[in-house]
């Protein structure tokens, strides 16, 4: 059921003007449409309604052809002409799947990592690609549907982005073990960048390591998102330390392009979370981000200056809210809206673990107040689904008329929900806004809640990403 709104607390955002970058998850695409429109299918009751039985009129007859076709296959079918099965590696090792995007021509990428191939022969993970189109490996892509990169002993490969037609890999490298007994004894961390052509050739490798006031010696990245920018890219997530979460903390990485490559231009460093999560550029030219404080229940949204990435200098540049009481709560995903705001998505009521019953979405106006508009007060609970912590990819995705779709677990059933523009459960999307991902049976520690979701830009698909037992990735896709 839905809870009361949780209490709000001050803030001192200063208004972001315009529209929004757009998602690089939705894979280069137009921005989507403004979150502030009328609940989906409401009725313009000023406009006439002719009867589509006599009318003449062509985009008369075409709406009523589409309806036709939404009645035979209502959102939230899974899609008949799409195989649900386990998808391994083409070329051989073992792959762990951590994040998916789908391209403007509807291909499905995953990026995870992968041990004993062809590209190192090491027991050692290394960055691996599948990709899947129209429902079967992908020829043109790499070898038999498959790309392996390697440059270190560990590389782990955590987050995927397309920019344009070329895809961007986020994750850590390690060129030693990092689970020896003390931080000084292992490799430092890298944050790895690969850049692929559309084919699945490299183009260019970057790694930083350790950013100057970022990471002590030791700490790693663990890359979330990689979102688009003018003239680069943003990769957001959080550094950990391998033998333990004490020291984890957020960070947002600006790279910008230089000729064939990127170099680092600036970072900015959360000590008091352990992730950030989704930052994005506004149409204004700042950048937003979602993250959770740590070892408590609250969501914070971040304003950072493009060009420095500092705190904005009018305010403090933060705003908060409470969404539980007594319980931890973890922001997981997160969305600038065209209008300069950010929506933030999570699972509440946790335990040390990260596991827990409640999904929450808070959205926020460009000026850092709660959004009246969406869900009750600007706040959306689901305390009907499962949640847990997951290293990797997003479990949410925005489409392009502005609805969330969330992977979560419900009844221990792998689902997906989807929220309309205003937050309200999309009772036209499978079974009340529900829809239970008919998946073969996974490990008790993952069902429904260890993946990425993103959405087809083609049709708002969403498209469901989960690991299999003992490697491999099983995709869903559902119709919009």
């Amino acid at each position: 059921m839905r809870s009361s709104s949780p209490g709000l607390r001050g803030f001192s955002f200063v208004a972001l003007l315009g529209l929004s970058a757009g998602l690089l998850r939705c894979i280069g695409t137009d921005v989507p449409g403004a979150l502030d429109v009328p609940a989906d299918g409401a009725v313009d009751q000023a406009a006439p309604r002719e009867d589509p039985v006599t009318s003449t009129d062509a985009a008369v007859e075409a709406a009523v052809a589409d309806a036709t076709v939404d009645a035979a296959t209502p959102p939230g079918t899974i899609d008949p002409g799409f195989p649900i099965k386990v998808w391994q590696f083409p070329n051989g090792g073992t792959f762990t799947p951590r994040d998916v995007a789908v391209d403007a021509q509807g291909r499905i990428l995953v990026a995870g990592g992968v041990t004993q191939t062809s590209c190192s022969g090491s027991v050692y993970e290394v960055f691996g690609l599948v990709r899947v189109a129209a429902g079967a490996l992908d020829n043109g892509f790499g070898t038999n549907g498959g790309v392996c990169h390697h440059a270190g002993n560990i590389q782990s490969a955590r987050a995927i982005g397309l920019v344009q037609d070329r895809i961007v890999v986020a994750g850590t490298r390690a060129d030693e073990l990092d689970t020896a007994p003390e931080p000084s004894e292992r490799g430092a961390g890298f944050l790895h960048i690969a850049r692929f052509s559309p084919n699945g050739t490299i183009e260019t490798v970057t790694s930083f390591v350790n950013q100057p006031d970022t990471f002590q010696a030791g700490m790693h990245y663990s890359p979330r998102r990689v979102t688009v920018d003018d003239d680069g890219i943003l990769v957001s997530g959080e550094g950990f330390d391998p033998l333990g979460a004490a020291n984890a903390r957020g960070f947002v990485q600006k790279v910008q392009v230089s000729g064939n490559g990127y170099t680092p231009a600036w970072s900015y460093v959360a000590k008091d979370v352990f992730r950030i999560s989704g930052a994005e550029r506004t149409g204004a030219g700042d950048i937003v981000s979602g993250t959770s404080l740590r070892a408590t229940s609250d969501f914070v949204v971040r304003r950072l200056a493009r060009a420095t990435g500092d705190l904005s200098a009018s305010g403090s540049g933060k705003a908060s809210i409470a969404v539980a009481t007594n319980t931890l709560a973890r922001a997981a995903a997160a969305f600038a809206t065209p209008s300069g705001g950010v929506v933030v998505v999570g699972g509440r009521n946790l335990d040390a673990a990260g596991k827990g019953t409640g999904l929450v979405a808070v959205r926020f106006t460009a000026a850092g107040i709660l959004d009246t508009t969406f869900g009750s007060g600007g706040v959306v609970t689901l305390d009907d689904v499962t949640w847990e912590e997951r290293l990797g990819g997003e479990p949410a995705a925005l489409d392009t008329k502005g609805r969330i779709v969330v992977l979560a677990g419900r009844a221990g059933v792998p689902t997906l929900v989807r929220l309309r523009s205003d937050g309200v459960l999309d009772a036209t999307f499978g079974s009340g806004g529900h829809v239970a991902l008919p998946v073969p049976a996974l490990d008790a520690g993952v069902v429904g809640i260890a993946g990425a979701v993103d959405v087809d830009p083609r049709d708002d698909a969403p498209v469901a990403m989960l690991p299999a037992p003992g490697g491999g990735v099983v995709l869903v896709r559902v119709l919009p």
